[in-house]
């Protein structure tokens, strides 16, 4: 066994990570398990506490005890109060406990109190203490035993936020043990409880240990600990409370609760079991290290407070315990490694000793001790890890049932986990120059005698036979130009935007839908249209524009996009044929040009096997791409961006623009010193698959191999022909492949930005974090998320490199409606066509009654349910409603039926179309709605609210992403997306608002209708931005290759 500690260097971050978590390094002693069992004992090793750096003391409950043995069982741990508002003379009473709190103080150690809230001991209080606080009623305590063991399975497997808190309730509402269990409903057991612990505030404690927390109702829980942090004034206090359990979302349920009411000088820690009984279990050779990996994937979620979890390795209630000195040392790095805060140590652990239970003896602390030693040199090295926003976000280089090599991230620097429990050599080598280049390393933890690991020439090297452990950093030695987290750190950014541009561009722009394309026709004539969402539409009007604005400065912009069934190759130019290696093979690949426009060349790639997908005008795509002998994502991403990256160099460009995650590979494939962006249309959409591919040869689809075909980093790597630590450090996300996520962090790591969302807006809320999000819904709403764990979160929870949002343009043809048409002219136009829809809809129908529009796709993130309802509210207050659009799979049954009941009960004034609807019909619809709602619960940019506006209909809208962007509007405010009942009441109370006016103030809608159509969304701003973030990347990369150089 051998074992090696960090060097001083690895401490430079650890001051400033200490400030942010205050809990620090703790300790837990029983009192009655060292030495004598006296304050004295613990007052005599108080600086053997300090030489361990002790921050905190825990101590097991101090109250004087019901009885010393009950039944059979001992009471050698204090959990039997008698009296809540006393000190146990047995222990050194209050003169003894004042002078041990006294001497820690001294040392800068503060004591946690061990509390019990929910119980007196068997054998119950003393007949002075129940006669002096009103305690003998029935009505004191809970009537019901213990709860009935399914509540503690119920509260574990809950996934609701809701069902979590009423669940916790319910176990509440029971006896702990068959002891005497206060009822914190009834007035004066509350507040002798609360009154008793408010002694110790004013004796000086501020740091206490909640016992059984999840046996305490969230009222009284709150109430308690409030009070407590009052009586502190402004002093912050310290709860660490244990709520016992294997899964994270009854802590992070009580996190959110608690945090909602509690006073800001409380702060709120829990006691990590889930974390403890995972890494105990890593002893059991019957334990998969992957399904470690997935409980860390789970642990990592955004949901749950990593700075507010306290690790352990054992506690008094540890009914297994490390197995060897191994093990001991190993769990405790691996517990530090995924640890905001580090390990507690409970008395004796610090040096390792073979014992029967956890409760034994203790005569002494040790000075040092091995554990110790571990946790010592671990916190010396994860100071910047810890402090990261990266920290939650661990890649795993290799993982099997008993072996692990993970890793975690801050720039230029990596912190490696290696656990080995296999009794085969294993032998790992990764090459990380594509990540880090000219790299020192320096081991914290070697654990095993056979466990070797070196670093030469950037080829990190793991070599190991039987257990073994290490943690290990490996840092770059040559510093890189640091990278900004957010806009304003970007300094010469605002230079390099207006920076005259030294030379003309040639762009190749790339996507995987269009829409009409002048010229582009089927066999048959018939109109190519590939279009599913916005994007298409989008792409088309940059074909149409872009050229020609590109043109003024002489410079030029070339697109591409997959060849379709339906568009006749013989209709094209055949200018090019690649040869693409794709695993062990070669696929030629054949490239096609359009000349579309008079500056517009348009090229589409060719394969045989994959992009079969519709490509008539209003169709639906429901097989995106043709599987027949490929497995389909995957091989058509190779393909199709690796078909770019070669037509890039064929026609000579000098700048890539792709956009959303089907085109963003072609940077990894092209010079790293050419500009690349991408322009992010819908993060939603980013591409996140497990890590599966199910699209093998011959496989029947419905069976379960074909579900659970599996594919690891490593396939994706060798699939897609990009660097295995390229494919680990950037795609990997908690046990998913994200493809915009990687690609828009490799393009950030060599272009500055890492993408272009659409809209300035939905820029900002791709760059919320959790916590940016939980405050918003606070400020908005004055209270928190109605449940946090179904909060809606744009970027899915993705943290993606610093971002520069661009509004889209728009370019609607409506030659029905003229733009220089005045009010009145408008308001003709507008009646007209009103008059005309509803006679072919509804015949007889009267035009005065207000005609609502929604077309939309029919998914969960247009937000069904409030469309739903405000089409229940609009058909019921008399008006029409025409509702058209794709549906998708979160389009169930029952919201489908709930549509359909509408349409048979308002049959003379609701038209329901779950479909595409034609170009033609589309315009009809545009041109005589009044108004439209738009309830999207994310929007990056939008095009409906404008095409709408621009048709004189009226936008009813939540504000979200790049809706709002028409100025003259009806919006609501609404950012707890779980909140759905509450959402939809008030957009109710908007659309009677808008109703109202549509029958008694039409004059007033015709004139915000007239300013709405006038508004100005045309594409040149954007351009001109697109140019200037080209300009500035040149720039950037200038500096950045001239710095590599020096």
């Amino acid at each position: 066994m051998c074992q090696a500690t960090s060097s001083p260097s690895g401490e430079r971050s650890i001051s400033s990570f200490q400030q942010e978590n205050r809990f620090g390094r703790s300790y837990s002693i029983f009192t009655r398990k060292l030495g004598r069992g006296t304050f004295r004992d613990i007052t005599n090793n108080i600086d053997t506490l300090q030489c361990l750096g002790v921050r905190k003391l825990h101590l097991s409950p101090i109250y004087p005890q019901s009885c010393k043995k009950y039944k059979e069982t001992p009471n050698d741990h204090q959990y039997w109060p008698s009296d809540h508002a006393s000190i146990d003379d047995e222990l050194g009473g209050e003169e003894g406990f004042l002078e041990l709190l006294r001497l820690a103080k001294l040392r800068n150690i503060d004591l946690i109190l061990d509390l019990v809230v929910t119980h007196f001991g068997y054998g119950g209080a003393s007949a002075s203490v129940l006669e002096q606080h009103d305690l003998s009623r029935a009505d004191c305590y809970r009537a019901d035993l213990n709860p009935p063991e399914h509540l503690y399975k119920d509260v574990e497997s809950a996934s609701s936020y809701r069902d979590q808190l009423s669940l916790r309730e319910e176990i509440a509402k029971y006896a702990i043990y068959n002891m005497p269990s206060l009822n914190h409903c009834d007035l004066a057991a509350r507040t002798y409880i609360i009154d008793a612990h408010k002694r110790y505030i004013e004796l000086g404690i501020r740091a206490f240990r909640v016992d059984s927390a999840r046996h305490i109702s969230m009222n009284f829980l709150v109430e308690f600990i409030s009070s407590l942090a009052r009586c502190a004034k402004d002093d912050e206090v310290c709860f660490l409370l244990e709520e016992a359990g294997s899964r994270y979302t009854s802590i992070a349920c009580t996190y959110y609760a608690t945090l909602e009411q509690v006073p800001a000088n409380a702060k709120v820690y829990f006691l990590d079991f889930p974390l403890n009984g995972a890494v105990l279990a890593l002893q059991d050779r019957s334990t998969s290290f992957k399904r470690f990996v997935r409980f860390i994937h789970d642990r990592e979620s955004p949901l749950i407070p990593l700075e507010r979890l306290v690790p352990f390795v054992e506690s008094h209630d540890s009914t297994t315990l490390p197995s060897s000195e191994f093990w001991a040392l190993a769990m405790s790095a691996v517990t530090h490694f995924f640890s905001k805060c580090a390990p507690m140590l409970f008395h004796g652990g610090e040096d390792f000793m073979k014992r029967e239970h956890a409760r034994e003896h203790v005569d002494a602390i040790s000075p040092s001790g091995i554990v110790n030693d571990v946790i010592e040199a671990m916190q010396s090295i994860l100071g910047p890890y810890q402090s990261s926003p990266q920290f939650g976000d661990t890649k795993e280089y290799y993982v099997t049932d008993d072996t692990l090599l993970a890793a975690k991230s801050v720039q230029g620097r990596r912190l490696f986990l290696f656990i080995n429990r296999s009794e085969d050599n294993v032998e790992l080598n990764f090459d990380l120059s594509a990540i880090l280049r000219d790299t020192d390393m320096q081991v914290a933890v070697s654990l095993g005698q056979a466990c070797e690991i070196a670093s030469r020439d950037d080829i990190l090297h793991v070599a190991c036979t039987g257990l073994g452990c290490a943690v290990f950093e490996v840092v770059e030695s040559t510093a890189r130009l640091p990278v900004p987290a957010v806009l304003s750190e970007l300094g010469i950014w605002s230079d390099m935007l207006q920076a005259p541009r030294s030379s003309a561009q040639k762009v190749l722009m790339a996507a995987m839908e269009f829409g009409h394309i002048k010229g582009l026709h089927g066999a048959d004539g018939e109109a190519i249209d590939v279009r599913v969402g916005g994007l298409g539409q989008v792409i088309s009007e940059i074909i149409r524009e872009y050229p020609d604005f590109l043109e003024k400065y002489g410079e030029e912009c070339f697109f591409a996009f997959p060849l379709y069934a339906g568009i006749p190759p013989e209709s094209l130019s055949q200018v090019a044929s690649f040869q693409i290696p794709v695993e062990d093979s070669i696929e030629e690949m054949k490239v096609y040009c359009h000349a579309a426009e008079p500056h517009a060349r348009i090229y589409f790639l060719s394969h045989p096997h994959f992009l079969r997908r519709s490509t008539r005008s209003g169709t639906h795509a429901r097989n995106v791409y043709y599987t027949e002998d490929y497995r389909d994502e995957m091989i058509f991403l190779r393909l199709f961006n690796k078909g770019l990256a070669c037509l890039f160099e064929l026609l000579d460009c000098t700048i890539y623009h792709g956009h959303d995650y089907h085109t963003s590979l072609v940077p990894f494939f092209i010079d790293p010193r050419v500009v690349s962006t991408l322009s992010i249309h819908n993060a939603g959409a980013a591409y996140v698959s497990t890590m599966t591919l199910p699209y093998y040869s011959g496989m029947d689809h419905s069976s379960d191999a074909f579900q659970k075909a599996p594919v690891s980093v490593d396939d994706f790597s060798r699939i897609l022909g990009i660097d295995l630590c390229l494919a680990i450090e950037h795609f990997q996300h908690k046990g998913a492949i994200n493809i915009l996520k990687g690609a828009t962090s490799f393009v950030a790591s060599h272009n500055l930005v890492g993408g272009l969302p659409v809209s300035v807006a939905y820029e900002r809320e791709l760059s919320r974090t959790w916590d940016d999000l939980m405050n918003c819904v606070e400020r908005t709403h004055g209270k928190m998320a109605r449940d946090p764990f179904n909060l809606l979160v744009p970027s899915g929870h993705v943290i993606y490199p610093l971002l520069y949002g661009v509004n889209n343009g728009s370019a609607f043809d409506c030659e029905e409606f003229p733009i220089d048409a005045d009010e009145a002219k408008g308001a003709r136009i507008k009646r007209s066509a009103k008059t005309a829809l509803l006679e072919l809809l509804w015949p007889g129908t009267d035009p005065s009654r207000p005609l609502c529009a929604i077309i939309t796709r029919l998914t969960d993130q247009k937000n069904i349910a409030a469309i739903t309802e405000s089409v229940r509210l609009i058909l019921k207050s008399g008006g029409c409603v025409i509702v058209a659009g794709p549906v998708d799979q979160s389009m169930t049954a029952e919201r489908m039926q709930a549509l359909l009941d509408m349409k048979d009960a308002f049959q003379e004034s609701f038209w329901f179309m779950p479909e595409f609807i034609d170009h033609q019909t589309r315009k009809d619809i545009l041109l005589a709605a009044d108004f439209t709602v738009i309830p999207s619960k994310f929007e990056p940019f939008g095009l409906t609210d404008i095409e709408f506006s621009r048709y004189g209909a009226i936008v009813i809208a939540r504000r979200t992403g790049g809706l709002g962007k028409v100025r003259n509007g009806f919006y609501y405010d609404w950012e707890d997306t779980s909140d759905v009942e509450g959402e939809i009441e008030v957009l109710k109370n908007l659309l009677k608002n808008v109703l109202h006016k549509l029958r008694h103030q039409r004059d007033e809608l015709r004139t915000l209708s007239h300013r709405a159509r006038r508004e100005d969304f045309s594409w040149s701003s954007a351009f001109s931005e697109y140019r200037a973030i080209y300009s500035a990347i040149t720039a950037y990369k200038r500096i950045r290759y001239a710095h590599m150089q020096d």
